[in-house]
């Protein structure tokens, strides 16, 4: 599972995202699309957000919402940037420090585009 305990020493993932680091264009010119749901969702997302642009030194990009056709939730976050999104964008239950679920991306939702969609829109 990549999460956060996959970017520290130790971890068995920790050296091939290294090794990954190292084939990234410099100056955080390279982009990491997390094409998933919620990655970036809540205060867990955001924390998970910053330490792997950190560590990666590249400019990521993920959903807060569950995705599917619609993808909404899309945000970007270079390096030492803090997350200009609300920790509670797409959140369905729980809080934003302990999620529970979060809520179906749809049209009109925030940040949203469709599946088919293969770049992200400049400023998201």
């Amino acid at each position: 599972v990549l999460d956060r305990a996959a970017l520290r020493p130790g971890h068995p993932l920790h050296r091939d995202l290294l090794a990954i680091r190292e084939r990234l264009l410099p100056g955080a010119a390279s982009l990491w699309w997390f094409r998933t749901c919620e990655t970036l969702g809540a205060l867990p997302g955001q924390d998970f957000a910053r330490r792997f642009t950190d560590l990666m030194g590249a400019r990521i990009a993920g959903h807060t919402y569950i995705i599917g056709p619609w993808q909404s939730g899309l945000h970007t976050l270079a390096p030492g940037v803090a997350p200009a999104w609300s920790p509670g964008e797409g959140l369905a239950e729980g809080t934003i420090a302990a999620p529970a679920r979060a809520r179906w991306s749809r049209q009109g939702e925030p940040n949203t585009i469709h599946c088919l969609q293969g770049q992200v829109p400049e400023g998201f």
